[in-house]
């Protein structure tokens, strides 16, 4: 077996199947970014765990939105999964010293060579399975130990102190004390190279996991090509819909009209135009029909990017009325279309006409690209 695959074989063990099977993740050596082509085609040795592996994801992955063929890790999320391992590895005490702190910086390059590898995703897969890496890894803490005995204090960060440490508590009095800390705040614990800033650099290579961590991490996403080419399938968008709505759109709705603002000024074409207003259209429908999000719209939008957010809801149902192209995209029972009429005629007059207008001619520029000859 050969250096590079045997590094595999403990990176994949110790830390890509404790991330999604449960258990704890542990980190080794860096990982560099030239091994990436071997990494994105090895897999564990034991089949159980391998199937195990590819199950957990496809279970996470179904939660979002069916995903009903074969799962094989693409080179993506093999990056991705390197990239998370260097992060957390940044994280770490040991490295914060004398001697190691040099390491520092090399692993931090090492992230932006695996960043700069991850390509645009090519399948509801490759997207979801992205996300996922990232949600689980992010919700990840590590376990502090403090142990105090008679004579000493020790620190273990992230490792189980031995057993010669804890040997005979009652003898030497050892008390333990444990603390858990998220990975947010271990990164601005970090001040030798940019942690935070690394970690939004592949968050951005993820189009689904930049919008639902943008009020989170403070994020400015747009509506790039990489995005709406994502949630041009339906499945992906209907589970970042659902996704923002359950957690609250709140800040984002301004997001959401700047965006829409700077993509009408690029003139990206009317089909990435129609994804775009059809994502943002959905959002609002959602908002108004689903009881079950257990959020509310806003009583009354504020000025700019807000206003022209808002009147994507009306200028979108002015078009369903009329029967435009948008039209086989919403089938309503009686009682949501009143409701959605209703809320429609709500927004375009806190809006002003001037947005819905402008809502409006961006409807007409769109073309609906299921249509498309």
């Amino acid at each position: 077996m050969s250096k590079v695959h045997a590094l595999f074989e403990r990176f994949a063990d110790d830390f890509v199947c404790p991330l999604h099977l449960g258990g704890e993740a542990r980190t080794h050596k860096p990982l560099r970014a030239a091994f990436l082509e071997h990494f994105s085609h090895g897999t564990p040795s034991d089949p159980v765990r391998a199937a195990a592996l590819n199950d957990a994801l496809l279970r996470e992955m179904n939660r979002i939105a069916p995903v009903e063929s074969l799962f094989v890790p693409d080179v993506g999320l093999s990056a991705t999964w390197m990239a998370l391992h260097n992060l957390f590895m940044l994280t770490d005490p040991k490295l914060d010293r004398a001697l190691a702190r040099g390491a520092m910086p090399k692993i931090a390059k090492e992230v932006e060579g695996l960043v700069a590898a991850i390509p645009q995703p090519q399948s509801r897969a490759t997207v979801l399975s992205r996300h996922i890496a990232i949600e689980r890894a992010l919700g990840g803490q590590r376990r502090d130990t403090v142990v105090k005995n008679w004579a000493y204090t020790y620190r273990f960060y992230g490792r189980k102190p031995p057993a010669n440490v804890t040997a005979l508590p009652a003898v030497r009095f050892v008390k333990q004390q444990h603390s858990l800390k998220g990975f947010e705040t271990l990164m601005a614990g970090v001040d030798e190279v940019p942690v935070a800033k690394l970690c939004d650099a592949l968050i951005s290579r993820s189009p689904f996991s930049e919008w639902v961590l943008a009020g989170e991490r403070e994020l400015t996403p747009a509506f790039g090509r990489a995005f709406l080419c994502a949630i041009s399938d339906g499945g992906v968008r209907a589970g970042l819909v659902r996704t923002l709505v359950e957690q609250g759109l709140g800040p984002l709705r301004k997001t959401l009209g700047a965006a829409l603002r700077k993509l009408s000024a690029l003139d990206p074409g009317p089909q990435f135009l129609f994804v775009a207003l059809l994502f943002v259209a959905e959002l609002q429908l959602l908002e108004v029909i689903d009881e079950r999000a257990g959020t509310q719209p806003p009583s009354e939008p504020d000025v700019g990017d807000e206003e022209l957010y808002a009147a994507v809801l009306p200028a979108a149902y002015e078009h369903v009325r009329l029967g435009g192209h948008l039209a086989h995209r919403f089938s309503l029972e009686a009682a949501d279309l009143s409701r959605v009429a209703e809320r429609a005629q709500f927004l375009r007059h806190h809006a002003g006409e001037d947005a819905f207008q402008f809502a409006n001619s961006l409807f007409e520029r769109a073309q609906d690209f299921s249509l498309a000859s």
